[in-house]
């Protein structure tokens, strides 16, 4: 999932007229909120002069749908409005985590998630051959604390969702090579999944219910 940042140039007499729209503007931004895509969105400060929300979605439109929709927008409140993808990097919910070796992570393993797709019967032999050939290889890797495979049926395939575990990113490049981004697909996998994903992504655990 994106982080996208849509951006607001409001009017000169915005402050004057917003507190008619207000309680439908917010109504409308908690709504989305609850959807799990509106993540912050406030006005600018010194001068109010417009306004930033943060959303997270798969594409832009789900912060294109809301400005289009938006009392404030139908209403002229807002005189332009944009979105920009965000590459978030850094931070507990950065999208996009990326960890240097310099920087300790106490108390908290690093999750290591990749993508794919199969068939119903690909999927199965790709599971077989995780469970055979790619647990052996990561348990003898220094660092490495678990794995976990789930499954999900869309479309007529399955995505999968791998996740390692690891104890320092130093473990994972010692397993993935000079780029610890780059997704470690065996010969013998690509042969049995119909899509997969080239990089992975690394969260950083912060809580656990044990």
């Amino acid at each position: 999932m994106k982080h996208l940042l849509l951006m607001y140039d409001v009017a000169a007499d915005y402050v004057d007229r917003r507190a008619a729209l207000r309680d439908a503007h917010l109504e409308k931004a908690w709504a989305s909120h609850q959807r799990g895509e509106l993540e912050l969105g406030g006005a600018l400060a010194d001068p109010l002069d417009g306004a930033v929300l943060l959303f997270r979605g798969e594409t832009a439109e789900v912060a294109e749908r809301f400005a289009r929709e938006d009392p404030y927008v139908v209403h002229g409140l807002v005189t332009r409005w944009r979105v920009r993808e965000w590459t978030t990097v850094a931070g507990a919910g950065a999208a996009n985590p990326v960890i240097p070796s310099t920087v300790s992570t106490p108390g908290g393993e690093i999750h290591r998630r990749w993508h794919a797709r199969a068939s119903r019967g690909n999927a199965t032999h790709y599971l077989q051959h995780f469970r055979d050939e790619v647990v052996p290889a990561l348990r003898a890797t220094a660092g490495y604390l678990g794995a976990a495979v789930v499954e999900h049926e869309r479309d007529g395939d399955v995505e999968i969702i791998v996740t390692t575990r690891w104890r320092r990113l130093e473990d994972i490049h010692a397993f993935a090579g000079a780029d610890p981004e780059a997704a470690v697909v065996q010969p013998a996998a690509r042969a049995l999944l119909r899509s997969f994903d080239p990089r992975v992504t690394h969260h950083v655990e912060r809580y656990r219910d044990r």
